[in-house]
Parts: structure tokens; C-alpha cells; sequence
């Protein structure tokens, strides 16, 4: 059995589905923060081939696996995704300006079906607060 299904997925199914991904985004912002952890975590897991790189709309990927958007709404965690081998990761949805979302709780785990239910709605910092943190990352 690997560590997450051993360790942490016992974890963060004993918190409410809308705590186990604030505290997933916590730890993956820390770890994205950190580029000696990003670089560690790069070696062991980033792997790349040539026959897995595509080329759309002038933009060059390495590979065609990414992270959807809703995962990280605030753009916090996006060198960890590059480090673990995502060949883009799209971020937000962004509105104009900050924006609360939905009111808590959010998300649902339906277990018996494997499943989700997200109605996070448009929680996010605003355009300018992302941009930033993006460009200067």
C-alpha cells in the first residue's frame, strides 16, 4: 500500500471535504513556497519524454496531464504542480474583484460512489492579487 492511501488519506477523510482541501492547499502553498522542497520533489517525481510533449496553439507542453481549475483558485501552488509533473495547470476561476464564494459547507464526499460534490462557487482573490502572485512566482 503506498503512503497516501496508508497515511493521508485517512487524514483528510476524517475532516469535512471542505477542510481536507483548505489544508491540502496550505501544505501545497508552503511546499510551492519552498524551491528546495519543489526541487526535491521535481527529481522524484517530474518525468519527461518527448513523445508525451505536445505543441497546441503555439503553446509547448510537456505533457498533456494537468490540474483543473477549482483546485487552486488563487494561483499558491503552482510551482508544486510543475515539480510533480503536471504538463499545465489552469488556475481559478478568477473574477474582477475578490470574491467569497459559496457559504460553507461547500463540498460533499458521496463515498459509496467515489464522488464529489463541489458548489465552491467563485471563492477567489480578485484578478489583481492572482496576476501578481503569478508574475512574480
Amino acid at each position: 500500500m503506498n503512503f497516501y492511501k496508508a497515511a493521508v488519506r485517512p487524514i483528510l477523510f476524517n475532516l469535512s471535504a471542505d477542510k481536507a482541501h483548505d489544508l491540502t492547499i496550505d501544505i501545497a502553498s508552503f511546499v510551492s513556497n519552498h524551491q528546495w522542497i519543489t526541487k526535491t520533489v521535481e527529481k522524484v517525481y517530474s518525468r519527461k519524454h518527448p513523445g508525451l510533449c505536445q505543441k497546441i496553439w503555439g503553446l509547448t507542453f510537456d505533457n498533456p496531464i494537468g490540474v483543473a481549475a477549482g483546485f487552486d483558485k488563487n494561483g499558491h501552488t503552482t510551482h508544486l504542480m510543475e515539480a510533480l509533473g503536471f504538463g499545465f495547470m489552469e488556475v481559478g476561476s478568477i473574477t474582477a474583484n475578490a470574491s467569497t464564494g459559496n457559504p460553507l459547507p461547500r463540498s460533499w464526499r458521496l463515498p459509496e460512489d467515489e464522488s464529489l460534490i463541489n458548489r465552491l462557487g467563485l471563492n477567489n482573490g480578485g484578478r489583481k492579487t492572482i496576476i501578481k502572485r503569478i508574475v512574480q512566482s
